[in-house]
């Protein structure tokens, strides 16, 4: 888990045949997570497959520039989706003729697997446990979301359920296959209820299995099985190891973190995939405080594009994460290889990480009014240094023994938007 728990950033990215339909089918607009559009306009596969086919235009070459912008952000890992709930595969499965390769006559996890190696990113796979459009797909009685229509067209004698255990087996079978075909890192599975989970559901056992015999240091999240990974579930909670390597809070910033490992996913603009309509994008300050809080309480940050259809990323995603990444060139010191505020309270000026007992990063958003941060901490000896991170300019420090307290004086330190940081040195306390 090193690699994970020093890296602290990714980039996600959803990239499917529901792509060309960009939030519109059949004429009608949908918000939300559009990547769910099946989902959301109740279509059975036939409906579905007829309106989204002709619409999704891969084109070569794309999957370099995702993860060359992920580089320039400052991402440590990529996690693309190799499949989603639709069950349209992005690499070939020989048995299965719903995959990118039969259909549009490319190997998108291939072209993403070579990026990754090129630039030296950790390579993840979304794989979606789910399928809404497998013949031997049988969710009834499950509470795991399935297309209206498909319901409907069995009932019409249209589509007939298979039998869940050959799924099963079809997912162990596809799996395997995208595991040989490619270097894998991480497995980024999704998703489990209380009644339709691990093994019963997916056959966890055996798919934990695979991986670990293929690449032993690979690392997984927990969606094998149900935990709350929401707020509408309580919020997100430690899940044991046995489930998978971390929990993982999506839409969402746990206020005090957990205790064990965790990642936020959030999106640019509210939705997963990409969405001709919606331009509610978030700022590159808020991004990045996001960023900050989130390791700051001891996770890893999860940020999602939408690529369009051909594999092109919308202009204003390419500009959030290059501001991201101007942030992080001067800064990164900050977010890297570092640990959860040690205190046990955040404040109201910004965040705080550390590195180990002899260095604390403070993450400031503005300045306090009194132009004077106080740290409930002692330093071995009264010895401690206060220097910019950017610049090495000296701050000026002072210890206050008698109150237990480390004084930094920001007052004639230059702030700039979105954070600035000061870095401590010298062996402290509490």
């Amino acid at each position: 888990m090193k690699w994970w728990r020093d890296g602290k950033f990714g980039m996600f990215i959803h990239y499917g045949l529901y792509l060309g339909l960009a939030g519109e089918f059949q004429g009608k607009k949908y918000e939300g997570c559009v990547e769910w559009i099946q989902m959301q306009s109740g279509a059975d596969f036939d409906t579905y497959k007829k309106e989204a086919l002709p619409r999704f235009n891969p084109q070569s070459g794309m999957a370099e520039q995702w993860v060359k912008l992920a580089k320039e952000a400052g991402c440590t890992y990529t996690v693309l989706t190799s499949r989603h709930h639709e069950g349209f595969n992005m690499f070939n499965t020989p048995e299965y003729d719903f995959n990118v390769v039969n259909l549009k006559g490319i190997d998108i996890a291939r072209e993403y697997s070579e990026a990754c190696k090129k630039y030296d990113m950790k390579a993840g796979y979304y794989v979606s446990l789910l399928d809404w459009n497998h013949p031997d797909y049988d969710p009834s009685g499950s509470g795991i979301s399935y297309p209206a229509g498909n319901y409907e067209a069995e009932k019409q004698g249209k589509r007939h359920f298979g039998n869940h255990e050959k799924y099963k087996e079809y997912l162990f079978t596809i799996f395997n296959e995208l595991i040989n075909q490619y270097k894998v890192d991480l497995v980024w599975w999704d998703f489990s209820q209380p009644k339709f989970q691990g093994d019963y559901a997916w056959g966890a056992t055996r798919l934990m299995k695979a991986l670990f015999d293929k690449y032993p240091k690979a690392i997984q999240n927990n969606r094998l099985y149900h935990s709350d990974n929401h707020l509408s579930e309580g919020g997100i909670k430690v899940t044991p190891t046995w489930k998978g390597d971390y929990s993982t809070a999506e839409h969402h910033i746990p206020a005090n973190g957990i205790d064990g490992d965790w990642e936020a996913c959030q999106t640019l603009n509210g939705t997963w995939g990409y969405s001709a309509d919606n331009q509610k994008w978030k700022t590159s300050e808020e991004l990045i405080h996001e960023l900050v809080d989130v390791v700051s309480r001891g996770g890893n940050f999860l940020l999602n594009i939408g690529p369009k259809s051909d594999g092109s990323i919308p202009e204003e995603s390419i500009r959030l994460f290059k501001e991201i990444g101007k942030w992080m060139k001067t800064n990164g010191g900050a977010i890297y290889g570092t640990r959860a505020n040690p205190f046990d309270k955040e404040f109201e000026w910004g965040r705080i990480t550390r590195k180990g007992d002899d260095r604390l990063y403070l993450i400031m958003y503005g300045k306090p009014e009194s132009g004077k941060i106080e740290l409930p901490c002692t330093f071995d000896k009264g010895k401690v240094k206060a220097s910019m991170l950017h610049g090495n300019k000296a701050v000026k420090v002072e210890q206050d023994a008698e109150r237990n307290m480390c004084v930094i004086d920001v007052s004639s330190v230059q702030f700039n938007e979105p954070a600035t940081v000061v870095e401590l040195q010298g062996k402290w306390s509490l």
